[in-house]
């Protein structure tokens, strides 16, 4: 256990020195703290339908997967000057502890990337009608969104998913169904290549910690113009109170 808390620290220490942020270490345009503004907004819009649970605990489950997402980012920065260079080994590829540890924990960050966007078109269905039943997906609350409602907010957070996300969650759909990077790097080292694309394998092996920095960044900007777009909505009517006539 002494070695794990170490190893922890270790973590803790790169995510300080680097200035990796989780969403609560934001602040919006006008200095709030990014969970004071999305209680503001949740509460002051009617939603549709009911929050499976508290608008907090929807908040507070954002800023955990940021949190998950720098904890791997800082996990990669610190593993890769020890990963497998398939270029310098001529194709074969006798794993290292750290190479084994790095593929992993990339896997387990492309599942977190796509959760954060999940939440991001599950809270975005709460409040705009887009007929969605079952499962309900960012991509298809998109293509489902209320024309009325398809502002300059809604076309700025759609560009950014089209633009910075969308790329990264067709990568981790290859990863859930397709192969696995473990066994993508391994087959792809080790099989009839040719130079360059061994090369190639090997720089999109080196660019996960920079793509996942590059998530981190749009977590708080998707997060942002999606309480935008929510505040754009009528504010909630707010019954008047009954005043009793004395008799």
């Amino acid at each position: 256990m002494e070695a794990l808390h170490k190893w922890y620290e270790e973590v803790l220490k790169h995510i300080r020195e680097t200035d990796l942020k989780n969403l609560s270490e934001y602040e919006t345009e006008n200095g709030q703290n990014p969970f004071q503004k999305f209680t503001d907004v949740t509460r002051s819009k009617e939603s549709i339908k009911p929050f499976s649970y508290s608008d907090f605990k929807h908040g507070d489950e954002f800023n955990f997967l940021s949190m998950d997402l720098i904890y791997i980012i800082s996990i990669l920065e610190l593993l890769h000057p020890h990963i497998n260079n398939s270029v310098k080994e001529n194709g074969t590829y006798h794993q290292t502890v750290e190479d084994h540890l790095y593929l992993r924990y990339a896997g387990f960050g492309f599942q977190i990337i796509y959760s954060y966007w999940d939440r991001i078109g599950d809270i975005l269905a709460l409040f705009f009608k887009t007929g969605l039943t079952g499962d309900v997906y960012l991509g298809r609350v998109f293509s489902n969104f209320p024309k009325e409602f398809r502002s300059d907010t809604y076309v700025e957070l759609l560009i950014l998913y089209k633009s910075e996300v969308e790329h990264v969650l067709t990568d981790r759909h290859g990863v859930v169904h397709s192969f696995g990077l473990k066994a993508k790097h391994f087959w792809g080292i080790i099989g009839e290549q040719n130079q360059s694309e061994r090369e190639e394998l090997q720089n999109e092996k080196d660019r996960y910690p920079k793509v996942f920095r590059r998530q981190l960044e749009t977590f708080f900007q998707g997060f942002t113009l999606a309480m935008k777009l929510i505040s754009e909505l009528p504010d909630k009517e707010i019954p008047s109170p009954i005043s009793i006539e004395k008799q």
